[in-house]
């Protein structure tokens, strides 16, 4: 429960010390596994808080905000030594950076289509987790990401629904060793669909039209030394979207982007905490 202190260098430092526990502490999670291994499953909860002056990032009134909320359950059954399924559920409150309520992050097949003893290829069909990114597939669990928010020039949270996965088809290429390290190499197509309410959060509540994703083409590599604190890696991104009017009045016009190129660097300390460089390029088409 919040409540009001009329001192307001004590309601500072009681709301930062908050902050920093629930972006450090926030965390309820549990796991289980069934006999013979087949079926796993996993949880989380955790609970943030932020108060942030002047800003209305989270919440309209700039005020203390407890819009922080996420939950989700995971699990997966094996079919087979090289098949099996997975999904995950969640329910987020993130104020006003996209659409409260629950929704399926992933559902798919896993196909381990080849192994030995350095190399491992998966194809996956369905909606595909995007493993893009560094903090793509992971965004939502507080302990597995730098901050209680992310980068918003490149975790941008209207755009979060579409950036944690896609329905289409994705395979992915590791391979691992003690002479050149880890790599791994991405590449997945497929689509979004777009409500209502992300249409608004993406291009404000002025637009009267509905938005499509037509495609999206996304493709990356990464390497991380043998014995190393560091991991680099590149990212591409190809997506078409499509606007459509539905009065004459509408201001907003067809438009979308074109691509994304990005760059990471990712320094994991041995104690805690990761220090992370990203470069990106954006290119916009009207």
């Amino acid at each position: 429960m919040l409540f009001k202190l009329k001192n307001k260098m004590i309601q500072k430092w009681f709301v930062n010390f908050l902050c920093l526990l629930g972006s450090s502490l926030p965390i309820i999670a549990f796991n289980s596994q069934a006999t013979e291994e087949k079926l796993h499953y996993h949880g989380f909860i955790a609970q943030g808080l932020i108060d942030v002056d002047g800003s209305n990032f989270i919440n309209d009134d700039g005020g203390i905000s407890t819009e922080l909320t996420e939950l989700g359950i995971n699990g997966s059954y094996q079919l087979s030594s090289n098949l099996r399924l997975a999904g995950q559920v969640v329910y987020l409150n993130g104020g006003n950076r996209y659409a409260e309520g629950a929704r399926i992050d992933y559902a798919l097949i896993d196909w381990l289509a080849y192994r030995n003893a350095n190399w491992r290829t998966n194809i996956y069909l369905g909606r595909f987790k995007n493993n893009h990114w560094l903090y793509s597939s992971s965004r939502d669990v507080p302990f597995a990401r730098p901050s209680i928010i992310l980068p918003q020039s490149i975790y941008f949270d209207g755009f979060r629904d579409i950036a944690v996965g896609a329905d289409g088809a994705a395979f992915k290429i590791s391979r691992s060793d003690d002479d050149y390290g880890n790599f791994d190499f991405n590449f997945s197509y497929g689509s979004n669909p777009i409500s209502d309410k992300q249409a608004d959060i993406i291009l404000s509540k002025e637009a009267k039209g509905t938005v499509k994703q037509d495609f999206e083409v996304q493709a990356s590599f990464y390497w991380q030394p043998s014995f190393s604190p560091w991991r680099f890696g590149a990212s591409y991104l190809d997506s078409d979207f499509t606007y459509h009017t539905n009065i004459e009045q509408d201001r907003f016009f067809d438009g979308g982007f074109l691509f994304k190129l990005l760059a990471s660097m990712l320094y994991m300390k041995e104690k805690g905490g990761n220090l992370v460089v990203n470069f990106i390029r954006v290119n916009l088409l009207p």
